[in-house]
């Protein structure tokens, strides 16, 4: 699936992929917006990362506590200059999927719980985050959900519909075959692949 289609359907699908009630991940301020009158500065928690870009480029590291981060005055000074932070701790996404049509011919719904971490923050902010002023765990579990649909589909159709709703041996073959994908998904986009933590099918409706 291209990049534009994953970031449509994450735009699309609201809290399809929701993990930690919608944790937020990313944010991106403009310098000028940032409190100070002339000096602009930045306080990161301690579960947080920055950095500065300009024109879309990283150009600086921030520190956890306060960071000085440049001048503006009248809308002077900064250029195009932005502030981003970061969620700096592992964090779970849920990723959805529908429609899935099993070796039985039995349509099913899947969800899947894998926990995650920022690892390469300029990669993460060059592929998800770049245009977006903020991004959150349920926008980027249906980025991911997106990205590995069709393979979802490929392994769904090589087993029988009752097994996965029923037999935990079968979820979690099925999980460690994911786990890879998974990763390698993630890992494009800048994140590092805890866990995957569950895996768990329905019927449509129930």
């Amino acid at each position: 699936m291209s990049a534009r289609r994953e970031r449509d359907v994450a735009e699309s699908s609201g809290a399809s992929g929701e993990g930690d009630s919608g944790l937020m991940i990313a944010e991106s301020t403009r310098v000028p917006d940032l409190p100070g009158v002339i000096a602009k500065k930045v306080i990161l928690g301690p579960d947080e990362i920055g950095f500065v870009t300009s024109g879309g480029n990283v150009v600086s590291q921030l520190s956890s506590g306060p960071n000085k981060v440049g001048w503006s005055f009248l809308g002077f000074g900064a250029g195009k200059r932005e502030v981003v932070r970061m969620h700096n701790r592992p964090f779970r996404l849920r990723l959805n999927f529908s429609n899935l049509l099993s070796k039985g011919y039995e349509t099913l719904d899947a969800i899947i719980h894998v926990t995650t971490s920022v690892l390469t923050p300029s990669l993460f902010h060059t592929t998800v985050l770049r245009g977006r002023d903020t991004f959150n765990s349920s926008q980027l579990g249906s980025m991911i959900s997106a990205g590995v649909d069709d393979l979802v589909q490929v392994k769904v159709t090589e087993t029988d519909g009752q097994a996965l709703r029923h037999d935990q041996a079968t979820q979690k073959r099925l999980m460690d075959e994911l786990h890879p994908h998974l990763a390698r998904a993630l890992a494009e986009r800048g994140l590092q692949l805890e866990s995957v933590d569950l895996a768990a099918f329905q019927n449509p409706g129930e």
